[in-house]
């Protein structure tokens, strides 16, 4: 398997899913504060928190010591809303950049991004006028 740092705009589609998800928008805590940064209003930093541990992960796999750059929160260039599909899609290629990172299948950020991915199938099914069933008889 390899792994590489993701682009800003990939993280950025995942911070907008995270900021766009059930009724309090999904947040990462910070391991040094303690402090935990909403996705909606500090985006800036959580991004940079899932690029720190994409770093981390391409570190561990490839025994380099690279420091993250400086995240920068950005835009489609038309300016339009990332897509579903977009934002999932994003989650699950991150997710596989990043999964060396020792513990991070233990990680809150995969936790909160598994809660994304699901809250993103749920919208998709909408879209498409289906309902999620609990169950079958």
């Amino acid at each position: 398997m390899s792994c590489y740092i993701v682009s800003d705009l990939t993280i950025s589609a995942i911070v907008a899913a995270m900021a766009g998800t059930g009724f309090e928008p999904a947040g990462l805590k910070d391991e040094k504060s303690g402090i935990k940064y909403n996705s909606a209003t500090c985006g800036q930093i959580v991004g940079q928190m899932l690029l720190d541990a994409n770093y981390e992960s391409v570190n561990e796999r490839y025994g380099e010591q690279a420091h993250a750059h400086d995240f920068k929160l950005t835009q489609k260039a038309d300016g339009r809303p990332f897509t579903l599909g977009e934002m999932y899609g994003c989650i699950k290629c991150y997710e596989y950049q990043t999964c060396e990172k020792p513990g991070y299948e233990l990680s809150e950020i995969h936790d909160v991004l598994a809660y994304v991915k699901d809250d993103l199938a749920e919208k998709m099914l909408a879209r498409l006028g289906e309902e999620s069933v609990w169950g079958l008889e």
